[in-house]
């Protein structure tokens, strides 16, 4: 059965970019270079602090006309990961599995956002 985070995966998967308001893609670039940047630097952290990225926008940066970052969903290990403890202003979608709906709660009334 799907889990999930397979199940926004595939979902993430399925956006495409647009630098067009009326085009056909879901997604925009991020506002500038340097927030690019910063998103990116999120999701490395994530991976290195054990975050295991199951869809992948970082590939979007190289592209033309504009700063990119595509749809990524990471699944993480911890509340404590880089990406659950911040805004990050981009596409990024951070999975913690979770015993109980009381330890979800608990975790997301401990946020400040």
């Amino acid at each position: 059965s799907e889990t999930w985070p397979d199940s926004w995966s595939r979902y993430a998967r399925r956006f495409a970019p647009s630098s067009q308001a009326r085009s056909r893609g879901q997604v925009g670039p991020v506002i500038d270079a340097t927030s690019r940047d910063r998103i990116i630097s999120f999701i490395d952290k994530s991976e290195q602090s054990g975050g295991k990225v199951l869809v992948d926008g970082r590939g979007w940066a190289s592209r033309p006309e504009g700063s990119w970052v595509g749809p990524t969903v990471i699944q993480v290990n911890s509340a404590d990961d880089p990406t659950m403890n911040v805004e990050i202003f981009g596409p990024v979608l951070s999975v913690l599995q979770v015993e109980s709906w009381e330890e979800a709660m608990a975790i997301e009334n401990a946020s400040p956002w």
